[in-house]
């Protein structure tokens, strides 16, 4: 018979933390996931727009502010998609 104390599956890094806050950290990677994606949505959208405004009008200060800001952004949301199942579980541990 198997010692109760054990853990079920100790290669699940979230079999490490209480229910409640497992519960938490996956929803929490739920809601990146879906940031990426709507980000990624929007991107995919707009790849028409982005073209004619890089290729067919003058590029402006407005116009290297936008896509620096699509950019960062982008970055940010990737960043936090990855790094929310490893960094995020160190901090809380």
């Amino acid at each position: 018979m198997a010692n109760a104390t054990e853990l079920p599956n100790p290669y699940t890094p979230l079999a490490f933390l209480p229910p409640a806050l497992a519960s938490q950290f996956e929803e929490w990677r739920y809601v990146m996931a879906a940031t990426l994606g709507a980000y990624l949505w929007d991107i995919g959208l707009n790849l028409g727009n982005d073209y004619a405004l890089l290729f067919e009008h003058r590029v402006r200060f407005p116009t290297i502010v936008y896509f620096l800001s699509r950019a960062f952004t982008l970055t940010y949301i990737l960043t936090g998609f990855i790094s929310s199942g490893e960094l995020r579980l160190i901090i809380i541990l």
